[in-house]
């Protein structure tokens, strides 16, 4: 059973300037790994994309989402009949608002030799949405409540995702304390010199980079200085939505500096730094030591400084 804590599902968000990329079922094979890696995959990754993975349920392969802004891991509604029967249904918050989603059981599933059956209830709802949004074959999404028992490193530059036993984090890295929302979300500390320093949940669910409140958003169309951006036309699972959009002329993560920053207006009260920032860095989450570790990568090098 879950404690109050592990009670709130949060799910991912898909741009719909996503939907130029090529659809594909083609679940990726596992990588041969080094003696600090437990599991490590290749995956695809395009501007504004997802991080997918290959999870084994049933007889077969499936592609998942790994969406560190989920608290569960969540199941498409085609695999309703084999989850058994629902324990309870909750309400899911999403950017464009709340929705109720069903609850079983933590069914028998495997991500390689990782066994995807947790103590906490994983969630079922239709991600028809997902799969239209991303022209992908996405039938689930990995959440917190896998994800925290260990270190995920992320590799924008060679498309691995590695398991590990430690960080070994490469040299020049810069880290950073990790928090956590009451649905066990990651919270890092970012500051934005308009506004100063604010609490974001880091979700590899949201392809854009910025989302932030009404309050704060208001705030920085009130500055002179900030250019207006298109507004983005979003889409989850409560439906599609516009977004009101700025661009800010820098942000401080882990003490680096990243210039010219979008920020879209955020529906809800959740702060959300995403891929779009992310994909810069070689980034290590070292959950059970609550830290983050990112180096500018090789495609970005040029472009973020200390």
């Amino acid at each position: 059973m879950m404690n109050g804590t592990q009670r709130m599902l949060i799910l991912v968000v898909v741009a719909l300037a996503s939907l130029s990329q090529p659809a594909t079922a083609q679940v990726p094979n596992r990588l041969v790994k080094d003696p600090n890696v437990i599991e490590e995959f290749p995956f695809a990754f395009k501007s504004r994309s997802s991080i997918l993975v290959p999870v084994r349920f049933g007889n077969r392969d499936y592609l998942f989402a790994v969406d560190t802004g989920s608290s569960l891991i969540l199941y498409d509604s085609a695999f309703k009949s084999q989850l058994g029967p629902a324990r309870e249904i909750l309400e899911a918050i999403t950017p464009s608002g709340k929705v109720k989603v069903e609850h079983f059981e933590a069914p028998q599933a495997f991500l390689g030799t990782l066994s995807l059956q947790t103590v906490e209830y994983v969630g079922c709802t239709d991600l028809n949405w997902m799969r239209k949004a991303t022209k992908t074959e996405v039938y689930g999404i990995i959440g917190m409540s896998f994800l925290k028992k260990y270190v995920l490193k992320i590799d924008f530059d060679t498309k691995k995702l590695g398991f590990l036993k430690n960080p070994s984090p490469e040299p020049g890295f810069n880290k950073d304390e990790l928090t956590f929302s009451k649905g066990g979300c990651p919270l890092l500390a970012i500051e934005l010199p308009q506004i100063g320093k604010r609490q974001f949940v880091v979700d590899t669910g949201f392809n854009l980079a910025l989302s932030l409140e009404s309050v704060d958003f208001g705030s920085l169309l009130q500055k002179t200085e900030i250019k207006l951006g298109q507004s983005m036309q979003l889409i989850d699972l409560s439906g599609v939505r516009f977004e009101r959009r700025v661009i800010v002329s820098s942000m401080t993560i882990c003490s680096l500096g990243v210039p010219e920053v979008p920020v879209c207006e955020s529906s809800n009260s959740r702060n959300r730094l995403g891929l779009q920032v992310l994909s810069a860095f070689d980034c290590t989450f070292d959950f059970p030591a609550h830290e983050i570790y990112l180096n500018v990568n090789d495609q970005s090098a040029n472009h973020y400084r200390k």
